[in-house]
């Protein structure tokens, strides 16, 4: 028997910038700049973005500052 992998909660653009603690405008800069990948569901002119849980995270993990270095 085959296993099928479970389908993860995906996030709209809103949610992912409210996990980020972001306007929306910067996520939809950050995936048109490449730097966070999204799923595009449905066809036509608009399509609908959603973001995947790890694809989220990656991106935060990239942006990690390393040795506490912060500009205040």
């Amino acid at each position: 028997m085959q296993s099928q992998a479970s389908p993860q909660t995906l996030f709209t653009v809103t949610e992912a910038a409210t996990a980020l603690g972001v306007k929306k405008d910067y996520v939809y800069a950050v995936i048109r700049d490449g730097d966070l990948p999204v799923i595009y569901l449905g066809r036509g002119s608009r399509p609908v973005m959603r973001v995947r849980p790890s694809d989220l995270q990656r991106f935060i993990d990239s942006r990690r500052l390393e040795g506490g270095a912060h500009d205040d």
